[in-house]
């Protein structure tokens, strides 16, 4: 009797063991997922600063382009007058805003009335003077802004190389946490079910042992 009690402590150690280490592989998962979960987080909030960033640059860039077109066209329309009657050779914008504000008033701009009126109508100094200082940063920043845009393509290039593994890295740590819940719920009604044969093994043992002390005790009478 005493070997059948010892045993079934034994058996009902086991079973125990067995729960527990179900219980600890269960945490392990649940890390896991976890894991798989702040990694592919982590990735996706780079990918969305990435297109923010982008969109802010590609806004500078297209306001830049378009002042440097506006410029040009003006430039344009001013070197086609250079040379024509009594308006400077050298006439363009740069020379033009170089020339001060004085010179433009007292004599460019007149010449400018008399020989395109359309130019003139619109021509202020200031205006043209801000123009050259916005032309000239931006053909300083434009080709950083390329560079930083080829930058954030090779950044996000990465992202796209590491997105599909990081994805299915937290599809198998889910499969491998449901499965080892699965088993937990199966193993969980076999350790239920075991127990149950044990304590009423465990009982019967003592009722038995307890039948042969009293018998003991009569023969001892």
């Amino acid at each position: 009797i005493q070997q059948g009690l010892a045993g079934i402590d034994a058996a009902r150690n086991e079973l125990n063991s067995k729960l527990n280490s179900t219980a600890s592989q269960l945490a392990a998962a649940s890390a896991e997922v976890d894991t798989a979960v702040a990694n592919l987080s982590a990735l996706l909030a780079q990918e969305t600063s990435l297109k923010a960033e982008r969109t802010g640059l590609e806004m500078e860039q297209t306001g830049l382009q378009t002042l440097c077109d506006q410029y040009e066209k003006l430039d344009s329309q001013l070197s086609a007058l250079a040379g024509i009657g009594p308006l400077p050779a050298e006439l363009n914008l740069r020379w033009l805003v170089d020339a001060g504000e004085d010179y433009f008033n007292e004599t460019i701009l007149p010449l400018l009335a008399a020989f395109a009126p359309e130019l003139a109508d619109a021509a202020n100094y200031t205006a043209l003077s801000e123009l050259q200082k916005g032309y000239d940063a931006a053909v300083v920043r434009l080709p950083q802004i390329a560079a930083s845009l080829a930058d954030l393509d090779n950044r996000r290039a990465v992202i796209d190389g590491m997105k599909p593994q990081l994805e299915q890295g937290l599809e198998q740590a889910k499969q491998g946490y449901a499965q080892l819940e699965s088993g937990k719920l199966v193993a969980s009604v076999g350790i239920a079910q075991g127990s149950a044969s044990l304590e009423s093994a465990s009982q019967g043992l003592a009722q038995a042992q307890s039948e042969l002390d009293a018998a003991r005790e009569q023969l001892d009478t």
